[in-house]
């Protein structure tokens, strides 16, 4: 193997070009110049050299972001650097940032004659029935006054209009800039803590696929944590002993308001799910705390949707202890016995639920989630080791498959059979559990040529129904374009979804029912499927050969030139699969 490239003469990027590409952490824990995935698949691990920062650009941009911290007039600012050889000249846009991080009025849709009352009205009752369900940490009152609202908690006001609205996806987008404007206004200020911005952002994240690209969700989560840790929503509400200005105060505790419980609740499960699925950093963690006020938000039921939090909590904390499995550190057995401990717990907790599972879309999710978490955990040696695995144990890995398939392929059915025009009502994570779903699948089952597999291949009929998701998702795109000529939400899913059942078709020798690529703007070309590990596929050959296995076990007409590990990602986030997590997550 080539060792890696490094330029001693300037620095070099911490993130090696293999992992880089693959948008996965890039770790270097054993004594080599090399990192360890790069070692492991004997890939060529190459640093390249980090860009310079031009520096000259930092002084004009602090002195900007000093002129609005001290609350002074930006647009009497004028910056000039000489070395730059720019001039600042302040635009429209800036004086309306300046202007929305002081003043309330600039938030209100309604002043901007973008829509009327009733339409606002209209739009709070399609949030209250078809959105509330699927995010059950942001509540909005019936007899709320919505005059009220958008004085008192105007940031909510604003996201809840924008989330609602998403049929008409011009105004949407209208909308979700001027949220996002006012979020870097109000950081820009020093004016950003607040729990009206806390519930706007949760609300926001839960349904970002329908923000303007780019996106920010990483930056919008931790944003949110942030206050929730400013605000110490995380622990009970009692006063500073060293606080001198509340030492008066000592027989005035005032506890923590359920609208706050629910949002700490709500962060802690967009936290934990985004470091699941998409295989981010979890900052939070449920404590004993938060278990005593899901206990009280269901006692006191305030609303009928509070009796769902401590199940969703409970079934979270499940989804973490299936995500910790490490099973390339554990031989088969280990992985069996605790995978059939999980799913006892499983078990246990529907038989213990109150209320029907279909009750709460929230549970059906995780429920979703966790069957293909833990057949995906199941399959031996995965991702890295399936042929050592293959060849130790062949019937166990096809069993293993046949599981995964089965899991996935249910995921995608409860999709389809939604009623018409139920899509806008599901949520950010809804979306990429399913985008998780058809992509592994579609790897399982180009890999799953056995026979033992074939008679579940046929009944399943996975090409069928990743043919009746593409066609659902072309129903539902938009033929407008926003302000700047970006196509709507589900236009972005067609697309991918067309490019995952291409390469579908073309890796099971199924060309001629290739999906046209007209409608859409894409060409064959701009489909690269990256399959150059020919020494990798002799050694699977080999390995099947020597088993007593058929010596094209999943490796259908074509294959030539594909691997058996190129079926395996190392995340689920493989540009080439990735089908619906849009932009800059």
């Amino acid at each position: 193997m080539t060792k890696p490239l490094r330029l001693a003469t300037q620095p070099i990027k911490i993130t090696c070009q293999t992992c880089h590409s693959a948008k996965i952490r890039c770790e270097k824990t054993q004594d080599s110049a090399s990192c360890d995935r790069c070692l492991r698949l004997d890939k060529e691990c190459v640093f390249p050299p980090a860009r310079r920062r031009v520096k000259h650009r930092i002084d004009p941009l602090q002195a900007r972001l000093n002129q609005l911290a001290s609350g002074g007039n930006i647009s009497d600012a004028k910056i000039t650097n000489q070395g730059y050889g720019a001039t600042y000249k302040p635009d429209d846009n800036t004086m309306l940032l300046t202007q929305l991080a002081v003043s309330s009025d600039l938030i209100n849709p309604l002043g901007h004659g973008w829509l009327d009352a009733k339409r606002a009205e209209d739009l709070f009752n399609v949030f209250r029935t078809q959105l509330a369900p699927r995010f059950p940490f942001v509540v909005v009152s019936e007899t709320l006054d919505l005059d009220d609202m958008r004085r008192n908690r105007p940031c909510t006001h604003l996201v809840i209009l924008a989330v609602a609205c998403s049929e008409d996806f011009v105004l949407q987008r209208k909308l979700s800039r001027l949220f996002n404007q006012v979020v870097t206004a109000r950081l820009a200020a020093g004016k950003f803590v607040s729990f009206d911005m806390l519930q706007a952002l949760l609300l926001h994240l839960a349904w970002a696929h329908f923000s303007p690209r780019p996106r920010s969700y990483t930056q919008q989560l931790h944003l949110a944590i942030s206050i929730v840790s400013d605000l110490r929503l995380y622990r009970p509400r009692t006063n500073d002993s060293w606080n001198l200005d509340k030492a008066g105060n000592e027989g005035q505790h005032v506890e923590w308001s359920h609208d706050e419980l629910r949002a700490l609740i709500g962060t802690y499960y967009l936290d934990s799910s985004t470091a699941i699925v998409l295989q981010k950093m979890r900052t939070m963690s449920a404590t004993g705390f938060m278990a005593a006020s899901y206990h009280m938000l269901e006692a006191q039921a305030e609303y009928p949707s509070d009796k769902y939090l401590r199940h969703i909590v409970h079934l979270q904390q499940i989804l973490e202890e299936v995500d910790g499995i490490n099973e390339s550190h554990m031989q088969m057995n280990q992985t069996g016995a605790m995978i059939g401990a999980i799913r006892d717990k499983i078990d246990s907790f529907k038989l213990g639920l109150p209320f029907a599972i279909s009750d709460c879309p929230v549970l059906q999710l995780q429920l979703n989630s966790l069957e293909v978490l833990i057949s995906q955990k199941a399959l031996p040696g995965f991702p890295g080791r399936v042929q050592q695995r293959l060849y130790d144990s062949p019937q166990l890995v096809i069993d293993a498959i046949s599981e995964c398939i089965s899991a996935t392929k249910s995921v995608a059915d409860s999709f389809l059979v939604l009623p018409l025009g139920y899509e806008h009502r599901l949520s950010n994570i809804e979306w990429i559990v399913l985008s998780w779903s058809i992509s592994f699948s579609a790897r399982l089952h180009v890999m799953a040529g056995h026979p033992a597999t074939l008679r579940l291949q046929r009944r399943l009929d996975f090409r069928h129904t990743l043919r009746q998701v593409t066609l659902r998702l072309q129903s539902l795109a938009s033929p407008l374009e926003d302000s700047t000529g970006d196509r709507d939400v589900f236009y972005h899913f067609l697309r991918r979804g067309r490019i995952i059942e291409s390469w579908y078709l073309r890796q099971t020798d199924l060309d001629s029912l290739s999906t046209p690529y007209n409608s859409i703007g894409i060409s064959p070309d701009q489909i690269n499927i990256d399959a150059n590990n020919t020494a990798e596929l002799n050694q699977t050959r080999a390995l099947n050969v020597s088993s007593g296995l058929d010596p094209g076990f999943g490796l259908n007409p074509g294959f030539e030139n594909v691997s058996f590990a190129d079926f395996f990602a190392e995340e689920m986030r493989d540009p080439a699969f990735a089908m619906f997590l849009g932009d800059s997550l």
